[in-house]
């Protein structure tokens, strides 16, 4: 179990929380909404063979506040345990990017009125695990919330420019070549309707999770093997600034 919380201001270890012993359908969205309002999460991952997760924070003191609020996690009737994990430091890139506004979550906006969720799961597949698609279709927009930021940062860059017609195949109304919004959003904007629906608990709800496809494991994450979708490319710069570097070399 985890050894003495983080009392009397004691460093964080990581900005990484490793969930051990959780329910194999925990699905990444009901991980977040108990641990989302912590802070920003730059990634989560679970492993429902073997009952592990890793969330990783921007901010190691997210990470320590959880643990020392939360050192157990119940979903689906079974008691998770969380720990300390381990998480490669944030590249600069990945700072900068952070630092203009990057998160999980995209916000399109534009779509057209016939846009069907299975549509852009298919779209936005391709970038990266995703956790959840919404569209909300009196308005012409939606939402794609990955399990990374890498992958957030990859489909923006895609779709920059992309127009009507490109989100439904055979469309033509009249703004089939309207360029559609593609942005970052905020956890809060994104999740807003939870606090009206089903399962607004938790800490008043999280930010965004995602479905894994359960490649890996994680029995290693907490010796500093966990290794990001895609290879980790640009995971290894180390950078300054508390809230979006290791901080402590512990962490590293």
């Amino acid at each position: 179990g985890m050894m003495g919380g983080m009392g009397g201001g004691m460093e964080p270890l990581s900005r990484a929380v490793f969930c051990k012993s959780l329910h194999p359908n925990t699905t990444h969205e009901e991980l977040v909404n108990e641990v989302g309002s912590y802070g920003p999460l730059e990634s989560v991952r679970i492993n429902s063979e073997r009952g592990e997760g890793l969330l990783v924070f921007l901010d190691p003191y997210a990470a320590g506040a959880l643990l020392q609020d939360r050192p157990t996690l119940r979903l689906h009737e079974q008691t998770a345990e969380l720990s300390w994990g381990k998480a490669k430091p944030l590249s600069q890139q990945m700072m900068d990017a952070i630092a203009n506004g990057a998160t999980r979550n995209l916000y399109l906006g534009g779509l057209p009125p016939a846009t069907q969720i299975e549509q852009l799961h298919s779209l936005f597949r391709p970038f990266g695990t995703i956790e959840s698609v919404r569209i909300m279709r009196h308005h012409g927009t939606g939402y794609v919330n990955f399990c990374s930021i890498e992958a957030s940062i990859a489909a923006r860059n895609h779709f920059t420019n992309a127009k009507a017609r490109d989100f439904l195949p055979g469309y033509s109304g009249p703004d089939a070549d309207t360029i559609v919004q593609v942005t970052f959003t905020s956890a809060q904007q994104n999740c807003r309707r939870r606090a009206f629906g089903p399962g607004a608990g938790g800490k008043g709800g999280g930010d965004f999770g995602c479905n894994d496809g359960g490649k890996g494991s994680f029995n290693d994450s907490r010796s500093g093997e966990f290794e990001q979708r895609g290879g980790g490319k640009g995971f290894g710069g180390r950078g300054g600034g508390r809230g979006f570097s290791g901080g402590d070399p512990r962490s590293l």
